[in-house]
């Protein structure tokens, strides 16, 4: 028992349960403590804000939980549709709880849950790889700066509204992480439940294929550099490729059709508002401070191989903005392992390596403005009942088509 006290502060569990919102500066405390029962706690905390967020018309959500009110439980059906769609892990865990008869709202619950504890689950992980190996704590200063570093790279928005998407990234840097950081081959699953996730994340796969058997010194740095050039390529010859795949599902050639002829091929970033466009290019600058820290910094790895094929293929697509977009959303959470990967031993005690911490931390707080100002509507209608509900009643409170934002 009093192993188990050393382990979890039950004073803090209890104020959770009652009032969630007055324990979280203690929750972050205790992460600071390291202590792993805080990270499951923010999560879930986090994954509740999820649960009770109202989504506006246009979200992806608001489809999802139409899907959802569609969806039978008949097997054969569901057979049908498991057939059709390419990205089948979010159909399945649909299915799952309409034959239980739960709340769709499980399914924001969920993304939020799996994106807030899988990366400090990593962060948790390196610390404890990083200890044993240089036999020392990590000085506090830094943990603190990670902490906030991690927190604030977590986009909420996109988790609770986008669902597929942020899901797959995350489930394929877990996956990324245990491949190359813990060398473990179970990596793969975790990169192959990403694909499942979101069809669009596949070619991830693909280029651990080809580092496996193809993984020259510092030709992807040179390719890289190179890539840049894709900057200066008009959008009609980019496209042309994509076209020309030809895979035999009827939801894939539409989202190709969309992509490579329809909306997002055209009119994705001219409709946006002026604000959407400025909260947008406040999150895709992000990928130019990371092109900035793989120019700078010049290492030799796998991992860092793996990093600069994503940032190639962000490049390739500079000129189509959803592929861009969607590409440099991937490559922000490969960074992420990357970063902590490339630390080392020494990297956090230069001043290079702390300048380049404290300059990441404080660019993530720009990025975490920009997120809660473009969520800021559907935060103010759904985040005020955390003020006078405890955790249990949280999940008593349903979101409906009429409360829908438009």
């Amino acid at each position: 028992m009093h192993k188990l006290q050393n382990k979890i502060n039950l004073p803090v569990i209890g104020l959770f349960i009652i009032y969630p919102l007055i324990s979280l500066p203690f929750l972050l405390i205790e992460v600071i403590n390291k202590k792993k029962y805080a990270v499951v706690l923010l999560s879930f905390f986090m994954a509740a804000l999820g649960y009770i967020l109202i989504p506006t018309i246009t979200d992806d959500l608001t489809k999802h939980y139409d899907d959802f009110s569609k969806l039978t439980t008949d097997w054969g059906s569901f057979k049908f549709l498991l057939i059709q769609n390419t990205d089948f892990v979010l159909t399945l865990f649909q299915f799952f709880i309409k034959v239980f008869n739960l709340s769709p709202q499980l399914i924001p619950f969920l993304s939020v849950f799996i994106g807030y504890f899988l990366k400090f689950l990593i962060l948790f992980q390196f610390v404890k790889i990083y200890e044993a190996k240089n036999e020392r704590k990590i000085p506090k200063t830094i943990w603190i700066l990670l902490i906030a570093f991690t927190f604030l790279t977590i986009s909420f928005r996109n988790f609770a509204l986008n669902i597929r998407m942020p899901v797959a990234l995350t489930l394929q840097m877990y996956g990324l992480f245990v491949l190359y950081f813990k060398k473990e081959k179970s990596g793969l699953i975790y990169m192959a439940l990403g694909t499942l996730t979101h069809f669009m994340t596949i070619i991830f796969i693909l280029f651990i294929l080809i580092l496996k058997y193809f993984n020259r010194k510092n030709l992807f740095r040179i390719l890289f550099i190179i890539s840049f050039g894709f900057n200066f390529i008009p959008q009609s010859i980019i496209v042309k490729p994509i076209q020309q795949i030809n895979i035999s599902n009827e939801q894939f050639i539409k989202k190709q059709q969309g992509y490579t002829e329809g909306f997002y091929y055209k009119n994705f970033m001219e409709e946006m508002s002026f604000k959407g466009k400025v909260s947008r290019y406040i999150g895709l600058s992000f990928t130019y401070l990371i092109f900035l820290y793989l120019l700078i910094f010049k290492r030799n790895s796998k991992l860092r191989n793996f990093v600069y094929l994503c940032a190639i293929l962000t490049n390739f697509f500079y000129s189509m903005p959803m592929f861009f977009a969607r590409y440099s959303y991937a490559l922000q959470f490969f960074f992420y392992v990357l970063f902590l990967f490339e630390s080392g031993s020494t990297f956090f005690y230069s001043k290079k390596g702390l300048l380049m911490l404290k300059l990441l931390t404080l660019y993530t707080i720009l990025l975490f403005t920009a997120m809660v100002y473009s969520t800021r509507v559907s935060i103010i209608k759904s985040h005020s009942k955390v003020l006078y509900n405890n955790i249990i009643t949280l999940f008593n409170i349903k979101v409906t088509k009429q409360d829908y934002i438009y």
